[in-house]
């Protein structure tokens, strides 16, 4: 009896032993499985890795070739703003000193011209100076008193006017001829009042002969100064 137990026991345990061998190769299978899934999670995250990392190389090469350009860029735009400032100052520079010479070379064209007016101005008074004087001794010839008077004064006038323009020798001449048509007015003066009615054609005059007398006034001489205060007084006088 002991043997058919010990028997069937055994063969129990066979059985069962070999019912087990079939769950226990499915649980190392599913641990397998899981072993190689990890080895694949690792080998992607790796791959992961490696493409997360040349794609951040990639980001700060693209970066700072970026950021080198940008500085290209900042120094090429400051280079062409400082030639174009390096340029207009040559151009504003050029221009200035090229009117600046127009300027002067138009000052001097404009001294020439007014020294050559001034000389043909002093042409012109010195003439009309001669033919009053003349014009002067002919109504005096022809006692026309008034108008010789009037003659005498007008070309002292226009010597007054040329005496600026003579040379420093010149001017004492110049002033003692003034005077002497001043005097050769005050002369046909005395010899218009021995006229009756030379009061009227003194006031027909009188304007004029004080215009002219104002001028030779403003001779630097004081000679002259009083010589010609001295016939406006006689003018005032012979008209009370």
């Amino acid at each position: 009896m002991k043997k058919v137990l010990l028997l069937l026991f055994c063969i129990t345990s066979i059985v069962y032993g070999q019912k087990q061998i079939p769950g226990h190769d499915t649980l190392s299978a599913q641990l397998i499985e899981s072993q190689k899934y990890a080895q694949g999670q690792d080998s992607l995250n790796k791959m992961l890795e490696q493409r997360i990392l040349e794609y951040k190389m990639k980001e700060d090469y693209y970066s700072a070739a970026l950021g080198d350009q940008a500085t290209r860029f900042s120094l090429i735009v400051g280079v062409i703003f400082t030639l174009i400032g390096a340029f207009v100052v040559l151009v504003f520079t050029y221009e200035n000193r090229k009117l600046g010479k127009r300027i002067r070379l138009f000052e001097t064209e404009f001294k020439e011209l007014k020294n050559e007016a001034n000389r043909l101005q002093a042409d012109i008074s010195y003439s009309e100076a001669n033919i009053y004087a003349l014009i002067a001794r002919y109504h005096s010839n022809n006692s026309e008193h008034i108008l010789a008077m009037d003659y005498s004064i007008r070309s002292a006038k226009y010597w007054v006017i040329v005496g600026p323009t003579l040379d420093l020798a010149l001017v004492d001449e110049n002033n003692s001829r003034i005077i002497e048509h001043l005097n050769y007015a005050s002369k046909s003066l005395s010899k218009l009042l021995a006229i009756p009615a030379y009061k009227d054609s003194l006031k027909d005059f009188k304007e004029v002969m004080y215009r002219n007398l104002d001028k030779v006034a403003t001779s630097d001489s004081e000679k002259v100064k009083t010589e010609a205060a001295k016939v406006r007084v006689a003018i005032a006088t012979s008209l009370e």
